[in-house]
């Protein structure tokens, strides 16, 4: 039973960071743990928020924070351990981080008592734009039977090909090298607008794409 808002929050558990801008007042960030008290650091209160309680307060931000990850036509999301208080010891969780895009730029965690998919399915349920994710196979699941378009994470492609040199490291210097030109053109397009990034990315990321497309085949054989 959470101390703050009196209901069992163990099956709802998010961290909202910059949100200020919904809640004007609400200067750092706020904690939910699973089937723990709330955590909070200084709070002060703005002409909206000083009208709710704390347990008010603390359901409109979870409310707040699974509608922001309706919005964006791209979310990226990622996960890592946590560590959590339980009888006389700690033990590992997980924090999943949905980050919004330009029109959205806000940082949603999840927290989850463990890496199963349901967690970000469930987040998730109402969601019908791009999810970008690693390779990781809980998102298979996440994805499946719904509008969800899913995008890979070039980094993490890239690591793989870095610890294939070992074996085979002609096609993995190579491979390297087209997603650094890719990364190249991220870096120009980071400072000009959506619709411009597009058209660089057109014109300079497709044909990258089409080279390396043509030799993952070719390496396939």
């Amino acid at each position: 039973m959470c101390s703050v808002c009196k209901t069992a929050c163990h099956e709802k558990s998010i961290v909202l960071i910059d949100i200020a801008g919904k809640f004007a007042g609400v200067t750092e960030f706020l904690i939910l743990l699973n089937g723990y008290r709330a955590r909070y650091r200084k709070w002060t209160y703005g002409p909206r928020a000083d009208r709710l309680s704390e347990g008010e307060l603390l359901q409109a931000l979870l409310d707040f924070g699974e509608e922001l990850e309706r919005k964006p036509l791209h979310v990226a999301t990622d996960d890592t351990t946590f560590p959590m208080q339980s009888a006389g010891k700690t033990r590992p969780a997980r924090l999943w981080v949905y980050v919004g895009d330009e029109a959205n730029p806000y940082n949603v965690f999840d927290f989850t008592l463990d890496r199963g998919r349901e967690g970000p399915k469930e987040f998730l349920k109402d969601y019908t734009e791009v999810l970008l994710a690693d390779a990781y196979g809980g998102y298979n699941g996440v994805v499946a039977g719904n509008a969800i378009t899913r995008a890979g994470c070039w980094a993490h492609a890239r690591r793989k090909f870095v610890e294939a040199e070992k074996t085979a490291p002609e096609i993995a210097r190579e491979a390297v090298r087209l997603i650094d030109a890719l990364f190249a053109v991220e870096k120009q397009a980071k400072e000009i607008s959506v619709a411009e990034r597009l058209a660089l990315r057109q014109a300079q990321s497709q044909p990258v794409l089409a080279q390396l497309r043509e030799k993952l085949l070719r390496w396939k054989e």
